[in-house]
């Protein structure tokens, strides 16, 4: 591969493609932060908002070949063999493709809150277990979600989230988030892996810490 050509995402795969969006996206915390920290609201969709333009940029300047597209709808086997209505389909946060090949990777991203009124229970009830159950990613083995933690410590929601896990049917203490595979500025990264009907899935959280912002804009809506 010359110099000039950027490199897809099979490329990223095959050095673990997790751990490289991951670190894209707290980067992107990172300079959101140090930049103005401002959002139009304290909501998921707002927070996430504001990476898009930094995730895409740190992408082109370290050349990797991958598009970014936001609120996609996820249509699961039910829905593509006529069984589920196409409007009730579940839309992800961020989709993620190298954009050329045919049989590209779809590495979807969920993002979810963690405090201020946002609990272990909706990131895993509302995140995790969408893909465990297919809902997310039912094509892919490999996916991943991005916390914003509002408040307290990012070891301290592990806990809980793994607390919660632990208590699902469905999923069980194998299900856990492990430790952290990469530590950054505003966050760390970890992965769960899970066994579910057609294939496994290894999800890879990216946490990004919140819980010290600057003081927020007065076009930001209070928390």
């Amino acid at each position: 591969m010359s110099a000039g050509e950027g490199v897809d995402l099979f490329e990223l795969f095959r050095s673990n493609v997790g751990l490289r969006i991951a670190e894209v996206l707290l980067e992107a915390v990172d300079q959101w932060i140090l930049a103005d920290a401002v959002s139009f609201s304290d909501d998921e969709l707002s927070f996430t908002a504001v990476l898009i333009k930094r995730i895409r940029a740190i992408a082109t300047n370290r050349n990797l070949a991958f598009h970014v597209s936001v609120e996609v709808a996820e249509y699961n086997d039910d829905i593509l063999e006529g069984r589920a209505n196409p409007k009730m389909a579940h839309r992800v946060d961020l989709s993620i493709t190298g954009g050329l090949l045919s049989n590209d990777i779809h590495y979807i991203v969920e993002c979810k809150r963690l405090g201020k009124g946002a609990t272990a229970s909706d990131y895993v009830i509302d995140g995790i277990r969408r893909f465990v159950n297919r809902s997310y990613a039912s094509d892919s083995s490999v996916a991943g979600m991005l916390g914003y933690v509002l408040e307290g410590s990012i070891d301290n929601w592990v806990n809980r989230i793994n607390k919660v896990v632990v208590a699902q049917s469905d999923m069980g203490p194998d299900h856990g988030l492990g430790p952290a595979l990469a530590t950054l500025r505003r966050g760390e990264v970890r992965q769960s892996r899970h066994v579910r009907l057609g294939s496994p899935l290894t999800l890879t959280h990216a946490l990004a810490d919140y819980s010290a912002l600057p003081n927020r804009s007065a076009s930001t809506a209070p928390a």
